[in-house]
């Protein structure tokens, strides 16, 4: 629910303590049973009924009388109305507490007038960005995170039957990568069909999936000239990881330096010289479809931009000797814990799959 007061409204994160403080409000205000009595954890703290009549759609753009500054009235040649954002109800009083961000101000107007229509970032576009807020799934592990490019909540355009329009991004593909193999994922472990397609919902209130390609294209009007193939190829990727560009992978248990390199096909492959003035390529390593998972590969520390000297500290990724641990959750056992390892593997037990992993991760544990 609080998410949802960011993302639809399009503040940053600095607003998430009022999106869950008013979170709390209103989950408060909602009617449950006790016993055979309909009632609301507000009434029954309070001993009244909540009062509806003060509901407000958060972070709304108000407006209101304010006609001093520092103690000094406003000339009559100056505005004597002030837009804010409203951030919560006034304990103190019967009114909303709007927030200015110009002067980074708190006011309790005893009358103003609510737009609930309008965005903050259109009344306040150099203070007010949206981020993407909190949302699961966009954060990698064991380093800084990489930003989604389109993560929830971003209004795009994109090319719909013929012409453009807007929508607002619902869902983002899993963070997933199927191109470099490690210790984690064997050679011959089975092909996952992962979706790669980005949840749109338009404006008119339909639902579409677009891929990564065609979101990068949004805003581009369609009687544009063609652009040139490489310019085609090259949507989507930063700057530092065009052709040619210095780049750092795991590879088979150890750090290489190396290049990005273009085949004539057009696909991508990280491409080792014999040294830094030789243009004869000693081996590669493909990178098939680069556009979507570059943001996976250098979350998960298997690419570095630029010859970077890597941290003896972070371990590789794709090496077999590589420290690592491991657990078998018994979350979904369905019965009882066996009394013994023969009862607990017999092809009867509906739990076996769960006890073989375990003995089976015991057991490496053991002869490693």
């Amino acid at each position: 629910m609080s998410r949802a007061y960011i993302t639809e409204k399009q503040v940053g994160r600095e607003f998430w303590y009022y999106a869950i403080r008013h979170t709390a409000m209103m989950l408060n205000q909602i009617p449950g049973r006790l016993g055979r009595k309909l009632t609301t954890p507000y009434e029954l703290v309070h001993g009244s009924k909540p009062q509806s009549e003060t509901w407000f759609e958060l972070f709304s753009v108000g407006y209101f009388n304010h006609d001093t500054d520092n103690a000094e009235s406003r000339s009559t040649s100056q505005a004597k109305t002030l837009a804010g954002i409203a951030v919560g109800c006034d304990d103190r009083s019967n009114t909303i507490i709007f927030y200015n961000p110009i002067t980074k101000s708190y006011y309790r107007p005893p009358a103003f007038s609510l737009d609930e229509s309008r965005l903050p970032s259109t009344n306040f576009p150099k203070s007010i960005r949206f981020d993407g807020g909190l949302t699961c799934g966009l954060l990698r592990y064991r380093t800084d995170p990489i930003n989604e490019p389109f993560p929830p909540g971003t209004q795009v355009s994109i090319d719909h039957k013929g012409s453009i329009a807007r929508g607002t991004i619902q869902n983002v593909p899993l963070p997933f990568s199927p191109n470099v193999q490690s210790a984690e994922s064997p050679p011959n472990s089975p092909s996952i069909d992962i979706s790669i397609q980005y949840t749109i919902q338009l404006d008119d209130g339909t639902t579409i999936e677009s891929s990564f390609e065609d979101l990068t294209k949004a805003g581009k009007s369609t009687s544009a000239p063609t652009p040139l193939p490489a310019d085609s190829l090259l949507e989507g990727i930063p700057h530092c990881l065009h052709p040619h560009s210095k780049v750092t992978m795991d590879h088979n248990g150890t750090f290489h330096k190396g290049y990005i390199h273009v085949t004539p096909e057009g696909g991508f492959q990280f491409a080792v010289r014999r040294n830094a003035r030789s243009s004869k390529i000693d081996w590669t390593v493909p990178l098939p479809n680069f556009k979507q998972p570059w943001t996976t590969l250098m979350g998960d520390d298997i690419l570095f931009p630029g010859h970077t000297t890597v941290s003896s500290f972070l371990p590789s990724n794709t090496s077999n000797n590589a420290p690592k641990a491991s657990f078998v959750s018994a979350k979904n056992l369905l019965s009882a814990c066996p009394p013994s390892l023969v009862k607990a593997l017999h092809p009867y037990n509906p739990d076996r799959h769960i006890w073989l992993d375990s003995y089976k991760e015991e057991k490496q544990g053991l002869s490693l």
